[in-house]
């Protein structure tokens, strides 16, 4: 039997042009279980089902729309993983 728990922590960052990003953290669980010649595991992303930003960028945005391009920078985000559940049942050969 093993177990675990992993915990990601990030604290805020400075970003390009006088930024800040914001702090992140996230709880991440693992379960298993070892017989014979079979493994059952079970793993947990986001225990807490936070809304996170895995990635935060601050930068101009210009996506050539026709319209005059802005130089005036904005915060852009990458998204976190949910939470969500994944099993995998394997047999060892």
């Amino acid at each position: 039997m093993r177990a675990g728990l992993r915990w990601l922590a990030v604290a805020p960052r400075p970003l390009p042009l006088g930024a800040t990003g914001a702090p992140l953290s996230m709880i991440d669980a693992t379960v298993g279980y070892h017989w014979d010649r079979v493994r059952l595991d079970l793993e947990i992303e986001n225990v807490l089902n936070q809304r996170i930003f895995e990635g935060e960028y601050h930068f101009a945005s210009d996506f050539g729309r026709g319209d005059a391009s802005s130089s005036i920078p904005v915060l852009h985000y990458v998204a976190g993983p949910p939470f969500n559940a994944r099993a995998s049942l394997a047999a060892v050969f």
